[in-house]
């Protein structure tokens, strides 16, 4: 055999090596490589025309993204994740889509503010829209402008379910959660992972008149003929199509909750199968149409396969979702969520597993507090939990500062998090608003903000054994399952003892006092 022939099989060899080993970053081409090693920040703001009600009609609350994002480069956060679509709730959105926006009902009164003059929060005279209206400013395309100007890249946060309430059901919808008056009772409700099949025949009769006139809607779009697979189909091509289109040069990736898709044979035309919330296929495509290089995750995995992590969707998932073991059963710091880091060092090359040629970048995506969203949540890592020396008080912005002096910041925060970077990893942040007031809506709060300065700011320590503070007790309130979960408590009036401005430094910089009043009245809901 010559030399040149030997040479070629060895560089043939060294090849094959790579395929093997996922080196050649081939079937995907690795969308996510810009996220490996590098810190997000995870936060979600009110749907619908929420905000534009408020700063059109309402006395301003001081909608300043520059604020929001000073925040971010103050840990040095290199992307967020923000929602499009209201949390998990997929009626409403944060930006226009004139498909949707046409689909609701025209409120009475269309320059009411929601909350305010209203004792009895929003009614049928003050009734929100599912997007806000084409001739507001477009404040979402600010918000990634404003990301973009900082050098951060935006993964939008987007309910799987879309329009149909597939998961949380008919409750949850925005037109029967958020109207007191009157509240209907003679309607067509359906469960949550029920589907809305029980308002077909009737859609016009559906205790929400939007998801009725959405049924209606793809109902037109096929000729007469609607199931679960069409409805799927309509949330791919007509919302995530448009929104993938409007903002193919600003959104940087896509984040799908509650992405649970059923495999069955018995769930394809003309079913209604329970618990089959989404056609990833359908969504890929609406995406890959107008941003094929973007990275895609899908929250798809079973809660046991969420810790360690791995690939749940092959073939889809650029980066995994990284959702910990559910709040409901644990904290986020128990030695359940750990095999999530070892993973990450002990499974991926570079930060990326791989699985038959398949490749996605390990992400963790991970709560500061015991809950996803509101302002009011707990600051969870902390040693002891809860933090009995000082305890915690949302309004008392100075309490991260007690927490730091007294170096009782849960050591697994910078633990777990240096790791993962370390190892090609990616971990996100999810932090809580600052507050529901003037100055304070759309910024994070300093305390959640204060402990990932604190995670950020200590030099990378040698590998641990294992958790190094597992926490005693699970907290007596009933946490959040997934990062959709609106908070209980919100105030229902803008408090004039709320500062008009929040600092925008780092935490450790934050103003030592807030105001000692709390708001008088909480409504029972709110984004």
């Amino acid at each position: 055999m010559s030399i040149s022939v030997t040479l070629f099989i060895i560089l043939l060899l060294v090849a094959l090596m790579g395929v093997v080993r996922g080196d050649n970053k081939k079937s995907n081409n690795r969308p996510a490589e810009w996220m490996s090693g590098k810190l997000g920040i995870g936060l979600r703001l009110p749907g619908g025309d929420f905000i534009e009600r408020h700063e059109e009609y309402g006395s301003g609350w001081g909608l300043d993204w520059s604020l929001l994002v000073n925040q971010f480069t103050s840990v040095g956060a290199s992307y967020a994740i923000v929602n499009l679509s209201e949390g998990a709730f997929g009626t409403t959105w944060m930006a226009h889509h004139p498909t949707l926006y046409s689909l609701a009902e025209t409120p009475t009164d269309t320059t009411c503010v929601p909350f305010v003059g209203s004792a009895s929060g929003w009614d049928i005279n003050c009734q929100t829209a599912p997007t806000p209206s084409a001739d507001r400013n477009d404040d979402f395309q600010d918000l990634l402008d404003a990301f973009h100007d900082a050098n951060i890249k935006v993964i939008v946060y987007v309910a799987s379910q879309g329009p149909a309430m597939f998961k949380a059901g008919s409750s949850k919808a925005f037109d029967v959660f958020r109207r007191t008056v009157p509240f209907r009772t003679d309607c067509i409700t359906f469960k949550p992972n029920d589907g809305p099949k029980d308002c077909f025949d009737d859609p016009d009769n559906c205790c929400s008149p939007f998801i009725g006139n959405w049924i209606k809607y793809v109902t037109d779009l096929n000729g007469g003929s609607i199931d679960y697979p069409k409805l799927h189909e309509a949330f791919a091509n007509v919302v995530i199509a448009y929104y993938a289109e409007t903002y193919k040069d600003s959104i940087d990736g896509w984040w799908f909750d509650h992405a649970q898709e059923s495999t069955s044979a018995a769930c394809g035309a003309g079913s209604t199968c329970r618990k089959d919330f989404i056609d990833k296929t359908a969504v890929r495509n609406a995406i890959r149409a107008h941003q094929p290089n973007v990275p895609i995750a899908f929250n798809t995995c079973p809660n046991a396969q969420k810790s360690p992590l791995q690939i749940c969707a092959k073939d889809f998932e650029d980066f995994t979702a990284g959702h910990p073991t559910p709040l409901k059963d644990t904290l986020p710091f128990s030695s359940l969520n750990y095999p999530m880091v070892t993973s990450i060092e002990d499974s991926t090359i570079d930060g990326f597993f791989e699985k038959d040629g398949w490749e996605s970048l390990g992400h963790v995506f991970m709560p500061t507090g015991t809950l996803w969203n509101g302002p009011t949540i707990p600051v969870v890592w902390t040693t002891p939990y809860p933090y009995t020396t000082t305890p915690y008080n949302w309004l008392d912005h100075s309490w991260s500062e007690t927490v730091a002096s007294q170096e009782g910041w849960n050591t697994n925060a910078t633990d777990w998090f240096q790791r993962t970077i370390a190892a090609g990893g990616s971990w996100t942040w999810n932090l809580p608003r600052a507050g529901n007031n003037a100055g304070d809506y759309f910024l994070l709060h300093p305390n959640h903000l204060a402990l990932v300065e604190y995670a950020v700011s200590q030099q990378q320590q040698s590998p641990t054994m294992g958790p190094s503070d597992i926490p005693s007790q699970i907290p007596s309130q009933n946490p959040s399952t997934s990062p959709s979960d609106i908070p209980s408590q919100n105030p229902s009036f803008i408090s004039s003892d709320i500062p008009s401005n929040m600092p925008s430094v780092a935490p450790s910089k934050v103003l030592s006092s807030v105001p000692s009043t709390a708001p008088s009245s909480m409504p029972s809901q709110l984004p």
